[in-house]
């Protein structure tokens, strides 16, 4: 399974982001501070569940990540004060906590991975 695309609304500095990906390997490039690394912590947040209401873009109310894998699979991560929740190919979850959410697990089969000898629940991008 691969990324097809990411749609980003106020995540870190993205106001509104679209990124449609290509066939084979993709570079990310820009300026330093242009929001790239942000890019991975949205990828973050959708596929293990991790940041919270800090990387609400300054001045608005939530943030919604959506991701689409090019077999259809469509996973929806928003968050503001009130809710936190997530749609996983049209079932919606509410109240999801912290830490790796089983349906996207699930779905994606992303498992942690071995980093410098330690295992790691999820990418050390931070």
């Amino acid at each position: 399974m691969k990324l097809k695309r990411l749609q980003i609304e106020n995540f870190g500095p993205h106001r509104s982001l679209d990124i449609e990906f290509g066939p084979g390997i993709n570079v990310i490039r820009g300026q330093n501070r242009a929001g790239k690394t942000w890019i991975l912590r949205a990828l973050d947040m959708v596929f293990f569940n991790e940041g919270g209401l800090e990387c609400i873009t300054y001045g608005q109310k939530h943030f919604r990540i959506v991701v689409t894998m090019d077999d259809g699979s469509v996973i929806e991560r928003y968050r503001d004060r009130a809710e936190n929740a997530y749609v996983v190919n049209g079932t919606r979850y509410t109240a999801v906590g912290s830490g790796p959410f089983n349906p996207v697990l699930e779905l994606t089969g992303i498992r942690a991975v071995q980093l410098d000898g330690k295992t790691e629940s999820r990418p050390n991008i931070k």
